[in-house]
């Protein structure tokens, strides 16, 4: 009968340990939920913005200093937010090469090559740039940055990638779409949709600000959930002029070109 009661006595205990583990839950989805609305909010009002210097930039009476004072604000607000919203510091002690994460100098996920202990300082790669960083400009983004990435299976390629574009596609079959620098592409693979979105959000903004012609979105294949929601975003954006899969070179449909306006 002891035994008994203790076991019972044990069995609510866990009830109220999982009641209480699911109520923390649910209270930390919805400050995440409510940090990812607010972030959105600040990134929207910022683009709008930047889309009126760009109309004013275009009149004949336009004046360059009030333009470059209204940008450099809207640079400040920005970086403001990627502060605010920083992602947590690696620990040192685990950083090894192969890894990914954020720099936050380069605004860029980094893979390390080599890691220097004694000076606190990484060799890493972004694209085809290899440069020193220091320990505290790295951090992390999600749980799956820290990993090395496994290769994904490769899938048949699709007969034809077509372009979800504002323009027609040249009609000698051509190409005359801009080259895609390597250090401007996102990878996302890891990722939850709603950070993930954030992110791409936040990396079209800062290309938008730099003029550049696009970039590569790696989404990766997984279930396509995070392909879907990416590609639906990018249908939306007033940043996107077009947008396409990625052709064999690229990475397939584990990737998709992005073309700015």
């Amino acid at each position: 009968e002891a035994l008994r009661t203790e076991r019972s006595e044990l069995a609510r205990k866990a009830a109220e340990v999982e009641k209480e583990r699911a109520r923390l839950d649910r209270e930390l989805r919805e400050v995440r939920r409510n940090t990812l609305d607010k972030t959105m909010q600040d990134l929207n009002k910022c683009r709008t913005v930047i889309a009126r210097l760009t109309e004013k930039a275009k009149a004949p009476e336009a004046d360059p200093s009030v333009l470059a004072a209204g940008l450099a604000k809207v640079n400040t607000e920005l970086d403001a937010i990627e502060r605010r919203d920083a992602g947590p510091a690696p620990d040192p002690q685990t950083l090894a090469p192969g890894q990914k994460h954020h720099s936050r100098s380069l605004r860029h996920v980094v893979e390390i090559l080599e890691v220097d202990h004694k000076k606190l300082m990484v060799k890493a790669r972004a694209g085809n740039l290899v440069t020193q960083l220091a320990f505290d400009d790295l951090e992390v983004r999600s749980e799956e940055a820290a990993k090395k990435p496994r290769a994904a299976k490769p899938k048949a390629p699709k007969p034809a990638t077509t372009p979800e574009s504002l323009s027609e596609a040249p009609e000698d079959g051509t190409s005359k779409e801009p080259f895609l620098a390597p250090a401007n592409a996102l990878d996302l693979r890891g990722q939850r949709v709603e950070p993930a979105l954030l992110a791409l959000e936040r990396h079209l903004d800062r290309l938008f600000r730099d003029n550049q012609a696009g970039f590569l979105l790696i989404h990766g294949y997984g279930s396509g959930l995070l392909c879907s929601a990416v590609r639906e975003h990018l249908r939306t954006s007033s940043y996107v002029a077009s947008f396409r899969p990625g052709v064999p070179g690229e990475g397939g449909d584990g990737v998709t070109a992005v073309f700015m306006t």
